[in-house]
């Protein structure tokens, strides 16, 4: 794969920009690269990105001016890369460490890679959360193209677990038509509930100048119903998207009973038919930020 190295021009540390009208979970983002090592078919980033080369910013030493004025407590260097992924191109995972580390900040690395031997080398555990983007195995065997296996990141998963790191998981896409009961057993058999920090879950949706571009290479992505959002995001037909929830988290709760789970980008509407409750993005960040607390 190829990348290259650019200086980072602006900040380095930034807020998930969320969606209008759609609850955001505050988490912010450290831009430490653009692009990524694998091919998902479904990324944002595989069609404006990958064609080309991915981009690795330099200028790790912003962070440490940023991080004086930074309020939040959670933060993730996986929303426009895969943060073990990278690893082995540019090796960042350490620095941003020794900057956080003692302060009232976590580290969420989000990853499909099972490259954990960077967390291992940390000098703690403590701030760190190892969040692993898991989907059903057909999924990843048609549309996950260069990353590891979700049986082997949840192997890596239980290996960081039994060193004392806290977990979360991510399956975000969901894809309509694919079915989530093997790998939910799967995760549920090995990973002990107690280090689970969270859940998110999101269906698949996409810009609509993605949406086309996909329809047009790999239409077999887009089973269902897809209407234009108020983002302007094409998003499945919402009570699709209902029954999707409600199927994995019916599978999910007979082994798992109290992890807390959370969407990635869906509306109030969405939350209250399916949990039953009204959540803001305020009472999100909050449940989220006491959560990661357990890191301290």
């Amino acid at each position: 794969m190829a990348y290259k190295i650019e200086k980072q021009k602006g900040k380095i540390l930034k807020k998930c920009p969320g969606q209008k009208g759609y609850v955001c979970c505050g988490l912010y983002v450290l831009e430490t690269a653009l692009g990524c090592p694998f091919f998902c078919h479904y990324c944002v980033l595989q069609n404006y990105i990958q064609k080309k080369n991915f981009i690795i910013y330099e200028g790790i030493e912003k962070l440490k001016k940023e991080i004086k004025t930074f309020k939040g407590i959670r933060i993730t260097t996986g929303q426009f890369s895969d943060s073990l992924g990278i690893e082995k191109f540019y090796p960042y995972l350490e620095k941003i460490y020794k900057i956080i580390f003692g302060k009232n900040i976590t580290l969420e690395i989000k990853t499909k890679s099972t490259n954990i031997k960077p967390l291992l080398k940390l000098k703690s555990k403590k701030q760190i959360i190892a969040g692993f983007s898991l989907n059903s195995k057909k999924v990843y065997l048609n549309f996950e193209e260069g990353t590891a296996s979700p049986s082997k990141r949840i192997e890596a998963a239980k290996v960081l677990q039994d060193e004392g790191f806290f977990l979360s998981f991510h399956f975000d896409p969901i894809i309509h038509s694919y079915s989530y009961d093997e790998i939910i057993d799967e995760l549920t058999e090995k990973i002990n509930e107690e280090r689970v920090l969270w859940i998110s879950l999101g269906v698949l949706r996409y810009p609509e100048k993605v949406y086309w571009e996909i329809l047009k290479n790999n239409e077999k992505l887009l089973k269902g119903e897809y209407f234009p959002s108020k983002d302007g995001k094409f998003r499945l037909f919402r009570p699709w998207r209902e029954k999707i929830y409600k199927d994995f988290l019916k599978k999910l709760r007979e082994k798992w009973k109290k992890v807390f789970i959370y969407f990635c980008m869906e509306n109030k509407t969405v939350w209250e038919n399916v949990f039953g409750i009204e959540m803001t993005d305020k009472k999100l960040t909050k449940i989220l930020d006491n959560l990661a607390k357990k890191t301290f």
